[in-house]
Formats: C-alpha cells, sequence, structure tokens
C-alpha cells in the first residue's frame, strides 16, 4: 500500500526548535527516570543516556519537560567509570534501597533530584543536569509535597535574558 503525500503543504509546516526550552530553575525536584538506552559513546564504550521527567502531582508546571543525562559505567578511563557509579550508587539508594540488577529497576521508581545547570562548551547551551539524587521522603516528608518551583518563562525572552545578564537571579547565578 502506496500513502500519497502529494497534499502535504511543508512550507506551511510550524518550525521545530526542538530544545529552545528554558532553564528549569535549579533546586530539589520529584522526578523520575522513564526512559533508559544503551548506547555507544565515541570511544565507542557502552553507556546509558537517562530521560527524567517530572513528577506532575508535585510539579504541574513542569508536566513533559524533560532533563537528560548519561551513565558511563563502562567507560575506557577511570575518572568518568567512578562518577557513574557514584550516580548509580545514589539513584539506587534514592529509588529502590539496594543495588540494582539492571537499569530497567530505576525505571518509574520516583526520586528527590537536585538539578543544577551545566554550562554550555564548544557551540552547545547551558542545560539542567540532575547532580543529587535521595529518597522522597528523606526531602520532602512523609506524604508532602514538593514545594512548587517558579513556572519557567518563555524561551526566547529567557535566553535574552541570559545573555544580557539578566533575569531571574537564579538564572545568572547558574548554580551547580
Amino acid at each position: 500500500m502506496t500513502t500519497d503525500l502529494s497534499g502535504i503543504n511543508r512550507n506551511n509546516a510550524a518550525e521545530d526548535h526542538g530544545g529552545d526550552f528554558p532553564l528549569i530553575e535549579p533546586g530539589h525536584y520529584v522526578m523520575q527516570i522513564t526512559e533508559v538506552k544503551e548506547a555507544q559513546s565515541k570511544a565507542r564504550d557502552t553507556q546509558f543516556e537517562l530521560t527524567w521527567e517530572f513528577d506532575e502531582n508535585h510539579h504541574p508546571h513542569l508536566k513533559g519537560r524533560k532533563v537528560w543525562d548519561t551513565l558511563c559505567l563502562f567507560h575506557s578511563s577511570e575518572t568518568p567509570r567512578n562518577i557513574a557509579i557514584r550516580k548509580l550508587r545514589d539513584m539506587e539508594n534514592a529509588s529502590i534501597g539496594r543495588e540494582a540488577k539492571s537499569m530497567e529497576e530505576l525505571v518509574h521508581r520516583p526520586m528527590a533530584v537536585k538539578l543544577g545547570i551545566e554550562k554550555g562548551s564548544h557551540g552547545y547551551k547551558d542545560k539542567n543536569r540532575p547532580i543529587e539524587w535521595e529518597p522522597v521522603a528523606s526531602r520532602f516528608g512523609n506524604g508532602q509535597a514538593a514545594p512548587p518551583a517558579q513556572a519557567p518563562t518563555p524561551a526566547p525572552a529567557a535566553q535574552q535574558a541570559q545573555a544580557n545578564g539578566a533575569g531571574p537571579a537564579w538564572l545568572n547565578n547558574n548554580a551547580q
């Protein structure tokens, strides 16, 4: 079966600006890993690419926002491998309280995640990165909601403000 695409006007399609989302204020959020992909680094080492999403009940204004991170557990160099192992240990303690047998055991397990901002380099923009993990109850108490974070500003305004050194104070501080 062949689908006829001749009636689709490609000139009127909205542009996809991909990563033009504003940075999320550094702080603690209830998040969970929603996807784990095994991939190869440029050096051909096995790594895990993690997709994090915000808990909708705690942070409804961040519904659909994602943050990405990479675990290089099998890196050929000791330093990145040790960093990844410490991250994994902290995520395990925050989510399941024991060593995971597979990365899939950490998927859809709420954690209190401290987000920071990683400075962009080599033409890449600044981005949010998870930097600490702990059980939700340790950070927010049993059954308590995480305090709502400030709603993000529209992307072009946030980027322009950042470029001019203006905008929210947290954006100019670039906390971890």
